[in-house]
Protein backbone atom coordinates (compact mmCIF):
# COMPACT_ATOMS: atom_id res chain seq x y z
CA UNK A 1 0.00 0.00 0.00
CA UNK A 2 1.01 3.62 -0.46
CA UNK A 3 2.84 5.37 2.37
CA UNK A 4 0.48 7.55 4.40
CA UNK A 5 1.15 11.02 5.78
CA UNK A 6 -0.86 13.44 7.90
CA UNK A 7 -1.61 17.12 8.07
CA UNK A 8 -3.42 18.94 10.88
CA UNK A 9 -4.92 22.30 11.75
CA UNK A 10 -6.53 23.58 14.92
CA UNK A 11 -9.94 25.17 14.33
CA UNK A 12 -12.63 25.18 17.02
CA UNK A 13 -15.35 23.77 14.77
CA UNK A 14 -16.76 20.27 14.56
CA UNK A 15 -16.26 20.12 10.80
CA UNK A 16 -14.14 22.09 8.31
CA UNK A 17 -13.90 22.09 4.53
CA UNK A 18 -11.39 19.87 2.81
CA UNK A 19 -9.43 22.78 1.33
CA UNK A 20 -8.87 24.24 4.79
CA UNK A 21 -6.35 21.46 5.36
CA UNK A 22 -4.45 22.29 2.13
CA UNK A 23 -1.80 25.00 1.77
CA UNK A 24 -2.63 28.63 2.56
CA UNK A 25 -4.29 30.28 -0.46
CA UNK A 26 -2.03 32.55 -2.48
CA UNK A 27 -4.31 35.57 -2.16
CA UNK A 28 -3.66 35.77 1.59
CA UNK A 29 -0.06 34.56 1.57
CA UNK A 30 1.39 37.79 2.99
CA UNK A 31 -1.10 37.82 5.87
CA UNK A 32 -0.83 34.20 6.92
CA UNK A 33 2.66 32.87 6.08
CA UNK A 34 5.50 33.74 8.47
CA UNK A 35 9.15 32.77 8.83
CA UNK A 36 9.75 29.41 10.46
CA UNK A 37 12.35 26.66 9.99
CA UNK A 38 11.21 25.62 6.53
CA UNK A 39 8.93 28.56 5.77
CA UNK A 40 9.57 31.91 4.13
CA UNK A 41 7.41 34.97 4.76
CA UNK A 42 4.74 35.29 2.07
CA UNK A 43 5.52 31.97 0.42
CA UNK A 44 3.06 29.16 1.26
CA UNK A 45 4.15 25.54 1.45
CA UNK A 46 2.29 22.36 2.30
CA UNK A 47 3.51 20.43 5.35
CA UNK A 48 2.97 16.76 6.13
CA UNK A 49 3.99 14.60 9.09
CA UNK A 50 4.63 10.89 9.55
CA UNK A 51 1.93 10.50 12.22
CA UNK A 52 -0.97 12.29 13.90
CA UNK A 53 1.15 12.47 17.03
CA UNK A 54 3.93 14.34 15.21
CA UNK A 55 1.32 16.80 13.90
CA UNK A 56 0.12 17.40 17.45
CA UNK A 57 3.63 18.04 18.77
CA UNK A 58 4.41 20.38 15.85
CA UNK A 59 1.26 22.33 16.73
CA UNK A 60 2.58 22.75 20.30
CA UNK A 61 0.28 20.11 21.78
CA UNK A 62 -2.98 21.93 21.19
CA UNK A 63 -6.39 20.71 22.36
CA UNK A 64 -6.64 17.38 20.59
CA UNK A 65 -10.44 17.49 20.40
CA UNK A 66 -10.42 20.20 17.72
CA UNK A 67 -7.27 19.22 15.86
CA UNK A 68 -8.57 18.45 12.37
CA UNK A 69 -6.50 15.85 10.53
CA UNK A 70 -6.41 14.51 6.97
CA UNK A 71 -4.48 11.52 5.68
CA UNK A 72 -2.44 12.10 2.51
CA UNK A 73 -0.74 9.97 -0.09
CA UNK A 74 1.20 10.79 -3.24
CA UNK A 75 -0.22 9.98 -6.66
CA UNK A 76 3.22 9.37 -8.19
CA UNK A 77 6.84 8.80 -7.24
CA UNK A 78 8.06 11.79 -5.31
CA UNK A 79 11.72 12.72 -5.14
CA UNK A 80 12.42 14.35 -1.78
CA UNK A 81 15.64 15.84 -0.44
CA UNK A 82 16.14 13.57 2.57
CA UNK A 83 17.53 15.40 5.60
CA UNK A 84 16.43 12.68 8.05
CA UNK A 85 19.92 11.40 8.78
CA UNK A 86 20.14 10.73 12.51
CA UNK A 87 22.64 7.88 12.84
CA UNK A 88 25.95 9.43 11.78
CA UNK A 89 28.06 7.20 14.06
CA UNK A 90 26.76 4.05 12.35
CA UNK A 91 27.50 5.49 8.90
CA UNK A 92 31.07 6.44 9.85
CA UNK A 93 31.86 3.12 11.54
CA UNK A 94 30.52 1.14 8.59
CA UNK A 95 31.62 3.44 5.79
CA UNK A 96 34.11 1.02 4.20
CA UNK A 97 31.73 -1.93 4.23
CA UNK A 98 28.65 -0.10 2.93
CA UNK A 99 29.95 3.15 1.45
CA UNK A 100 28.00 2.61 -1.77
CA UNK A 101 24.77 2.69 0.17
CA UNK A 102 25.68 5.48 2.56
CA UNK A 103 27.75 7.73 0.34
CA UNK A 104 24.83 10.05 -0.40
CA UNK A 105 23.81 10.17 3.26
CA UNK A 106 27.29 11.14 4.44
CA UNK A 107 27.48 13.93 1.87
CA UNK A 108 24.02 15.19 2.89
CA UNK A 109 24.58 14.89 6.65
CA UNK A 110 26.04 18.40 7.18
CA UNK A 111 22.87 19.90 5.69
CA UNK A 112 20.75 17.62 7.85
CA UNK A 113 22.70 18.65 10.95
CA UNK A 114 22.45 22.43 10.45
CA UNK A 115 18.77 22.09 9.54
CA UNK A 116 17.98 20.32 12.81
CA UNK A 117 19.58 22.72 15.30
CA UNK A 118 17.01 23.58 17.96
CA UNK A 119 16.13 27.22 18.60
CA UNK A 120 18.11 28.48 21.58
CA UNK A 121 16.16 31.64 22.38
CA UNK A 122 12.54 31.97 21.27
CA UNK A 123 12.28 35.51 22.65
CA UNK A 124 14.28 36.81 19.67
CA UNK A 125 12.43 38.29 16.71
CA UNK A 126 14.61 36.33 14.29
CA UNK A 127 16.17 32.89 14.60
CA UNK A 128 19.64 32.24 13.13
CA UNK A 129 18.82 28.51 13.33
CA UNK A 130 16.37 29.03 10.44
CA UNK A 131 18.80 30.62 7.96
CA UNK A 132 20.21 27.43 6.39
CA UNK A 133 16.86 25.58 6.21
CA UNK A 134 15.29 28.58 4.48
CA UNK A 135 18.15 28.74 1.97
CA UNK A 136 17.67 25.03 1.22
CA UNK A 137 13.94 25.64 0.76
CA UNK A 138 14.60 28.51 -1.65
CA UNK A 139 16.77 26.19 -3.75
CA UNK A 140 14.24 23.33 -3.75
CA UNK A 141 11.33 25.58 -4.70
CA UNK A 142 12.98 26.57 -7.97
CA UNK A 143 11.16 25.12 -10.98
CA UNK A 144 14.37 23.59 -12.32
CA UNK A 145 15.04 21.66 -9.10
CA UNK A 146 14.04 17.98 -9.43
CA UNK A 147 13.20 17.60 -5.74
CA UNK A 148 9.49 17.99 -5.02
CA UNK A 149 10.14 18.76 -1.38
CA UNK A 150 12.24 18.20 1.73
CA UNK A 151 11.97 15.46 4.33
CA UNK A 152 13.37 16.58 7.69
CA UNK A 153 13.44 15.46 11.32
CA UNK A 154 11.07 17.00 13.83
CA UNK A 155 13.08 19.03 16.35
CA UNK A 156 10.06 19.42 18.65
CA UNK A 157 9.80 15.67 19.26
CA UNK A 158 12.99 15.65 21.34
CA UNK A 159 11.13 16.90 24.41
CA UNK A 160 8.05 14.72 23.98
CA UNK A 161 7.90 11.88 26.51
CA UNK A 162 4.30 10.69 26.15
CA UNK A 163 5.09 7.48 24.29
CA UNK A 164 7.96 5.03 24.25
CA UNK A 165 8.79 5.96 20.68
CA UNK A 166 12.03 6.47 18.82
CA UNK A 167 11.55 10.23 18.56
CA UNK A 168 14.72 10.56 16.50
CA UNK A 169 12.80 9.17 13.54
CA UNK A 170 9.71 11.40 13.62
CA UNK A 171 9.74 13.50 10.48
CA UNK A 172 7.94 16.14 8.47
CA UNK A 173 7.76 16.88 4.75
CA UNK A 174 7.61 20.36 3.26
CA UNK A 175 6.32 20.70 -0.32
CA UNK A 176 6.95 24.16 -1.80
CA UNK A 177 4.65 25.61 -4.42
CA UNK A 178 6.07 25.54 -7.95
CA UNK A 179 4.98 27.00 -11.28
CA UNK A 180 2.42 29.34 -9.76
CA UNK A 181 1.11 32.58 -11.24
CA UNK A 182 1.71 35.43 -8.80
CA UNK A 183 0.38 37.96 -11.35
CA UNK A 184 -3.15 36.55 -11.07
CA UNK A 185 -5.87 38.64 -9.44
CA UNK A 186 -7.14 35.41 -7.82
CA UNK A 187 -10.73 35.84 -8.98
CA UNK A 188 -10.72 32.15 -9.88
CA UNK A 189 -10.45 29.65 -7.06
CA UNK A 190 -7.95 27.51 -8.97
CA UNK A 191 -5.49 30.43 -9.11
CA UNK A 192 -5.24 30.46 -5.32
CA UNK A 193 -3.72 26.99 -5.14
CA UNK A 194 -0.76 25.19 -6.66
CA UNK A 195 -1.97 22.94 -9.49
CA UNK A 196 1.16 20.77 -9.14
CA UNK A 197 0.30 19.92 -5.53
CA UNK A 198 -3.38 19.43 -6.37
CA UNK A 199 -2.36 16.78 -8.92
CA UNK A 200 0.35 15.28 -6.70
CA UNK A 201 -1.74 14.52 -3.61
CA UNK A 202 -4.81 12.54 -2.67
CA UNK A 203 -6.24 13.13 0.80
CA UNK A 204 -9.25 12.48 3.00
CA UNK A 205 -11.76 14.95 4.35
CA UNK A 206 -10.44 16.38 7.64
CA UNK A 207 -11.82 14.99 10.88
CA UNK A 208 -11.33 15.78 14.57
CA UNK A 209 -12.05 13.61 17.59
CA UNK A 210 -14.99 15.75 18.72
CA UNK A 211 -16.68 15.32 15.37
CA UNK A 212 -16.07 11.57 15.32
CA UNK A 213 -17.29 11.08 18.88
CA UNK A 214 -20.43 13.09 18.12
CA UNK A 215 -21.25 11.02 15.02
CA UNK A 216 -20.27 7.67 16.59
CA UNK A 217 -20.23 5.79 13.27
CA UNK A 218 -19.64 2.03 13.24
CA UNK A 219 -16.22 2.61 11.70
CA UNK A 220 -15.23 4.88 14.56
CA UNK A 221 -16.32 2.31 17.12
CA UNK A 222 -14.10 -0.24 15.38
CA UNK A 223 -11.17 2.19 15.40
CA UNK A 224 -11.79 3.09 19.03
CA UNK A 225 -12.34 -0.38 20.51
CA UNK A 226 -8.69 -0.90 21.48
CA UNK A 227 -8.16 2.56 22.94
CA UNK A 228 -7.54 3.06 26.63
CA UNK A 229 -10.36 5.31 27.86
CA UNK A 230 -8.02 7.41 30.03
CA UNK A 231 -7.64 10.96 28.77
CA UNK A 232 -4.47 11.53 26.78
CA UNK A 233 -3.50 14.34 29.18
CA UNK A 234 -3.58 12.12 32.28
CA UNK A 235 -0.32 12.12 34.22
CA UNK A 236 0.16 8.40 33.64
CA UNK A 237 -0.72 8.47 29.94
CA UNK A 238 2.92 8.37 28.87
CA UNK A 239 2.89 4.68 29.79
CA UNK A 240 0.33 3.73 27.18
CA UNK A 241 1.49 2.50 23.81
CA UNK A 242 0.86 4.50 20.68
CA UNK A 243 -1.47 1.82 19.32
CA UNK A 244 -3.81 2.43 22.25
CA UNK A 245 -3.87 6.20 21.94
CA UNK A 246 -6.35 8.76 20.62
CA UNK A 247 -3.84 9.58 17.91
CA UNK A 248 -4.07 6.04 16.60
CA UNK A 249 -7.87 6.24 16.66
CA UNK A 250 -7.72 9.07 14.14
CA UNK A 251 -5.20 7.22 11.99
CA UNK A 252 -7.33 4.06 11.98
CA UNK A 253 -10.45 6.00 11.10
CA UNK A 254 -8.77 7.94 8.29
CA UNK A 255 -7.56 4.64 6.85
CA UNK A 256 -11.21 3.79 6.20
CA UNK A 257 -12.04 6.99 4.31
CA UNK A 258 -11.75 7.45 0.56
CA UNK A 259 -9.13 9.91 -0.65
CA UNK A 260 -9.47 12.36 -3.50
CA UNK A 261 -7.88 15.44 -5.00
CA UNK A 262 -8.77 18.94 -3.85
CA UNK A 263 -11.98 20.25 -5.43
CA UNK A 264 -11.60 23.98 -6.11
CA UNK A 265 -15.24 24.81 -6.71
CA UNK A 266 -15.95 26.38 -3.30
CA UNK A 267 -14.89 29.57 -1.56
CA UNK A 268 -11.82 29.55 0.66
CA UNK A 269 -11.46 30.78 4.22
CA UNK A 270 -8.61 32.55 6.00
CA UNK A 271 -6.96 30.11 8.36
CA UNK A 272 -3.76 29.65 10.30
CA UNK A 273 -0.92 27.52 8.94
CA UNK A 274 0.80 24.55 10.61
Amino acid sequence: SEEQFYRARFIEEYKIEKKEIFHIPLDIRFKAVSNTRFSINGYPCLYLSDSVHTCWVELDKINLDFMHVSQFEFTERHNLLNLCISDLRFMIENFESCKNGYNKEIITWPLAFVSSVMVKDRTNKSYPEYIIPQLILQWVKQDKCTFKGIKYLSTKMCDDKIFHLNNNTAFNIVLPLKKISISSDFTLEKDKYCSNLVDLLLFTDPFCLKHLEMLRPVEYEKANKRVNEELIYDATSWKQTYNNSKFKVLERYLNLIEKGRLNLSTKNQIISEH
